[in-house]
């Protein structure tokens, strides 16, 4: 989108949804950015379906409890809040008025959602939707009880 599109979304619309996550292990079969390759790929199917604006992925988060793997970048909790929360102010500026944040790693969980609560008293509504509490209502639409019981016993 050039500055020029972004001016005409801005204008009609004060919507838009940030995904991020983080870069850490997953296993060693997984790589590192599963988190914020989750978050974005969730991120961009609910914009495409929704005509909503998505930003870019913040790839890195608070990852400090998995930094004894290779790989690992973890940003402290005051510098993450932050950079997200000028992010959003930079929005808010453009006349977005709530923001999705979509977030892939729990470790980012309690700061965004103290983000939330302070950018509340500003003027933007942030909500943060966290993709795998969604999933466990999703589960038993998509699994029979067989299912359910060989893979979560």
């Amino acid at each position: 989108m050039s500055w020029s599109e972004a001016k005409e979304y801005f204008a009609k619309n004060d919507i838009a949804i940030l995904p991020v996550g983080s870069n850490e292990q997953h296993g060693p079969a997984n790589p590192l950015g599963t988190d914020h390759l989750i978050a974005k790929t969730i991120a961009e199917e609910t914009a495409k379906r929704t005509s909503v604006l998505c930003l870019q992925v913040i790839p890195f988060g608070v990852s400090f409890h998995h930094r004894q793997f290779w790989g690992t970048i973890s940003i402290s909790p005051e510098t993450f809040k932050r950079y997200v929360k000028e992010t959003c102010l930079a929005l808010n500026y453009c006349g977005i008025r709530k923001i999705v944040i979509v977030n892939g790693h729990g470790g980012n969980r309690a700061v965004l959602l103290e983000m939330a609560r302070e950018l509340r008293h500003e003027g933007v509504f942030v909500s943060i939707f966290q993709w795998w509490l969604a999933t466990s209502l999703l589960l038993p639409e998509l699994f029979s009880a067989e299912e359910k019981g060989a893979c979560w016993g």
